[in-house]
């Protein structure tokens, strides 16, 4: 099983849950409708609502139904659905909800295969069925060597782990069950396989990136000598003033490398006077200009009057799987086992065993 944090981004009070087959109140079950409301009110703490009934609890659990609802929804799936806001979403497995600073903590306990199996529609829908299958083992191990990250959760819905959003597509279920159980392993522990966008020619180190080990630096060339992935250089301009701005800076000089790794990508920076990581820089920036501007760690930066011109290769922090390189050799012949070993070279593929340490 993997529980997921759901829905921390919008800090929900109140959620609206349907089609769930049993409902729990601190362990007692709770008779009542096909939809619960359930609200977080500052004098009277977590409540169900349902039946024009409203039921105190500490902890509350709604279970999905083991066939598709009778009112068709969630397609067909045997799943119930979860409305935050605007956003509604449909789950499979178990929600635990309780509240937390104010707000409802909601955890999604489900089998480790659906959870690959939705993460693949959101992060790789569109690969190639080899980079796809191999996708499937990079987040299955992921998942696996990055137990309890949040805390009760062993990830989180958004980009921070791997984007889940409860989809599901036949091709995505495909890959999870040719894959099912095959993790990468090393020293009898599931490799934290990172993954990421686009390398831009070479893959970046773990440590140099998070500060952990995991998988290291490797070029991603074909046997011609060119990137597998072979996006287009981007460029990022912005005025001094403004970067200052919005990265809480005095604008007083502006932004120099320091220094680099051997995969190219910046290691330090100063930026008006403040010397920091390339990567915390690159996380800075978009952070607060947006994902769409300083696309990675790999640039080059020049001054032009009293604006910075950025120039770079490669979509995200670079370690381990590269998408857009994996889906090139795919469409070239390669499996995904050859994927596997060439961003994970000294990883094996095999299924969990005892070996494999259990988690915290």
């Amino acid at each position: 099983m993997v529980r997921v944090l759901l829905h921390e981004r919008e800090r929900p009070v109140e959620v609206t849950v349907g089609s769930a087959v049993s409902a729990t109140c601190d362990g007692r079950p709770l008779l009542g409708p096909a939809a619960w409301t359930v609200r977080w009110e500052a004098n009277r703490g977590l409540l169900a609502i349902g039946d024009g009934r409203d039921t105190a609890c500490r902890r509350l659990e709604l279970s999905a139904p083991a066939q598709p609802a009778a009112d068709g929804s969630c397609r067909g799936r045997a799943a119930f659905w979860l409305r935050v806001g605007t956003l509604e979403r449909c789950h499979e497995g178990t929600l635990g909800v309780r509240a937390q600073g104010g707000v409802l903590r909601l955890v999604l306990a489900l089998p480790l295969e659906r959870y690959v199996a939705s993460v693949l529609v959101s992060e790789a829908a569109d690969a190639p069925p080899e980079a796809l299958a191999a996708q499937a083992v990079v987040t299955r191990s992921w998942a696996l060597a990055h137990r309890r990250r949040h805390g009760d959760a062993d990830a989180c819905d958004l980009t921070h782990c791997q984007l889940y959003r409860g989809e599901q597509a036949p091709r995505a279920d495909a890959a999870a069950a040719r894959t099912a159980g095959q993790v990468l392993h090393g020293g009898g522990r599931p490799v934290p396989a990172f993954f990421h966008a686009a390398c831009g020619g070479h893959t970046a180190g773990a440590r140099a990136v998070f500060g952990e080990s995991g998988p290291e630096a490797v070029p991603d060339l074909s046997p011609d000598g060119r990137p597998w992935c072979a996006e287009p250089a981007w460029t990022f301009e912005v005025d001094l003033r403004a970067l200052a701005t919005a990265l809480a800076l005095r604008p007083a000089g502006s932004v120099r490398v320091l220094g680099r790794t051997g995969d190219g990508r910046v290691r330090q920076v100063e930026a008006f006077g403040r010397v920091m990581s390339g990567p915390r820089f690159v996380a800075a920036v978009t952070r607060a200009l947006g994902y769409g501007t300083l696309r990675s760690a790999r640039f080059q930066v020049r001054q032009e009057g009293e604006r910075l011109r950025f120039s770079g290769e490669g979509r995200g922090h670079g370690v381990g799987f590269c998408q857009v390189g994996a889906a090139a050799r795919a469409r070239a012949g390669q499996g995904y086992e050859a994927l596997l070993r060439a961003y994970f070279p000294g990883a094996e593929v095999s299924a969990p065993t005892r070996a494999i340490s259990p988690p915290p």
